[in-house]
């Protein structure tokens, strides 16, 4: 049961370097352990273990980088299946699927199937664990059973990183009235995540709730040449022109200053709207965060440094209607890069990337999209423009369009993030990922 495919995919392999390990190894955001003798290839995007025995068996394991991934765990199975295992092999049948797993907070779905290559017949195993906007993919593939024991060892060592999951219930989104006097002109305003965190649209930011505890996420805005040094550093200013107005300031607490905390400021204070007393925790990371706590215990146990209240950001995510689509969106990067003799230190030129995309989603259920593009040297420069015309539909945050690249339906997961007066669409899939913006 030799296939051709896989002997020349080990060939590759046989060239690098052979790593003989039973240690702990990590790449990307992954922990596990090489069987004791199987060969090794890393790449930028992916990492390949495998092994032959002499009556021509072989084994390879894929791991792949985490990308941006759907909120549902059974999607990003799907859409993995069809990027890496039918793309690659033909397989007879849908998967053979195991029980869903949690492993540290990941959403683990795997299935298997009997696949055929080059006239050569083996088995295919692909497991995806979902997590924090993430989806991770391991891929097996085998044309003995041989290798049962090393694979066993393998699955056993992996290790992803515990996550506190930041991902919208699966039950559709409260659409709770909020009970301040804003009101939303989207579907969906209200964001019920399971770890119990329930996000808010209000006018000037998104309020995040759990429990006893808040926190405002503020909208981008422009800061003034009265906010910026040489009239003060914008954290204080922040403070006391922004925070200071709706809350009396007490005391201000330094004991977690340092010089790699210079975005933190905190201390105690009486809330103007209810006259409480409270704990206020503020980071500017080009957008205001600000938490506010019943005491400066329950603080440091939710926020212990300024990055992990600054990830509270993830929670600025709504589900998107259909009626919220119709319009025209569009996305746009560029990048240039200079470049010079490494000998010679002279300018050797500038390379030049853009990318644009347009979609336009009609409220008859159809859209277009154009998809330009422009790589290169400066001055010799290629281009490409895509166009496709199909259908879409939104459900539970995803959007399925039809007659994509080869006339293939693409799932994506789509999200809205609410920005002042207005929201930005997000939609990602395992191959791209776009952040749109409404021009009419």
């Amino acid at each position: 049961m030799k296939s051709k495919k896989l002997l020349l995919m080990f060939i590759l392999l046989f060239v690098s370097t052979i790593v003989f390990a039973q240690k702990s190894e990590t790449f990307d955001i992954i922990t596990f352990q090489t069987p004791n003798g199987w060969q090794k290839q890393v790449q930028q995007s992916a990492v390949q273990i495998g092994a032959e025995d002499a009556n021509g068996g072989v084994c390879l394991i894929t791991i792949f980088k985490s990308i941006p991934g759907n909120n549902d765990s059974k999607v990003n199975f799907n859409a993995a299946w069809e990027a890496a295992v039918k793309e690659v092999v033909t397989v007879k049948s849908a998967p053979n699927m195991n029980p869903p797993g949690n492993e540290n907070g990941w959403m683990v779905e795997s299935g298997s199937a009997q696949y055929e290559s080059d006239g050569q017949k083996g088995a295919v195993i692909l497991i995806t664990a979902t997590g924090d906007g993430k989806m991770i993919n391991f891929l097996i593939m085998t044309n003995t059973d041989a290798f049962q024991s090393d694979i066993d060892q393998f699955i056993g060592s992996v290790q992803l990183p515990k996550i506190s999951s930041r991902n919208p219930a699966s039950n559709p989104p409260n659409t709770t009235s909020s009970p301040s006097a804003f009101k939303s002109r989207f579907t969906y305003s209200t964001t019920n995540f399971d770890d119990g965190w329930v996000s808010r649209e209000d006018e000037y930011w998104v309020e995040t709730v759990k429990g006893n505890v808040k926190v405002y996420l503020y909208y981008f805005f422009n800061l003034g040449a009265d906010m910026r040094p040489p009239n003060g550093n914008i954290r204080d200013n922040l403070w006391q022109k922004m925070i200071a107005k709706r809350y009396k300031i007490l005391n201000e607490n330094e004991s977690r200053r340092t010089p790699y905390t210079g975005e933190l400021k905190e201390g105690e204070a009486i809330d103007n709207a209810t006259g409480q007393k409270v704990y206020l925790t503020m980071v500017w990371r080009g957008n205001l965060i600000l938490a506010v706590t019943p005491n400066q215990q329950e603080s440091n146990r939710l926020f212990p440094d300024e990055n992990s209240l600054a990830r509270m950001n993830d929670y600025n995510k709504f589900a998107v209607g259909e009626k919220d689509l119709t319009g025209t969106w569009q996305d746009g990067a560029t990048n240039t890069q200079d470049w010079y003799d490494s000998v010679t230190g002279n300018y050797a030129g500038m390379t030049f990337a853009s990318k644009t995309a347009v979609f336009n989603f009609y409220g008859n259920g159809t859209y277009s999209s154009v998809h330009n593009g422009a790589t290169g040297r400066v001055g010799n420069m290629s281009s490409f423009q895509q166009e496709y015309k199909g259908k879409y539909s939104v459900s539970n945050w995803s959007l399925t369009a039809t007659n994509r690249w080869q006339g293939k339906t693409e799932v994506f997961n789509a999200s809205f993030q609410a920005v002042k007066g207005g929201r930005l669409l997000i939609l990602n899939n395992t191959d791209i990922s776009y952040t749109l913006v409404k021009i009419k």
